[in-house]
């Protein structure tokens, strides 16, 4: 059970860190298009119960993804907006959390 939560949790994470292009067709595929939601809904999904599992470098990374996750202002959460500057933080931390998870 706990694999499996860790396994939603690298997907989600992955899908964060892909590319503007692949978030998109991913999110089109899904049909939410011209929502953007859904990547941080299955992040917050997937984090939840596993956060107090989490230690070191995944947990401070994952830490920081939450925060930018949730400081980002409703206009950027469309998939236009994927391209704007604060995606890409979002992508770079993501990769990051990715790495440490790797380890998990």
């Amino acid at each position: 059970m706990i694999t499996k939560s860790f396994d939603g949790l690298r997907e989600a994470v992955a899908r964060l860190a892909a590319s503007a292009t692949v978030q998109r067709a991913y999110l089109q595929e899904l049909g939410v298009v011209p929502s953007a939601d859904e990547l941080g809904l299955e992040f917050d999904d997937a984090l939840a119960p596993v956060r107090h599992q989490l230690h070191g470098e995944a947990a401070a990374a994952l830490r920081i993804l939450d925060e930018l996750l949730s400081e980002m202002d409703e206009t950027l959460w469309s998939t236009n907006a994927l391209e704007d500057q604060a995606w890409q933080r979002v992508r770079e931390t993501a990769e990051t959390a990715k790495r440490a998870l790797a380890n998990t």
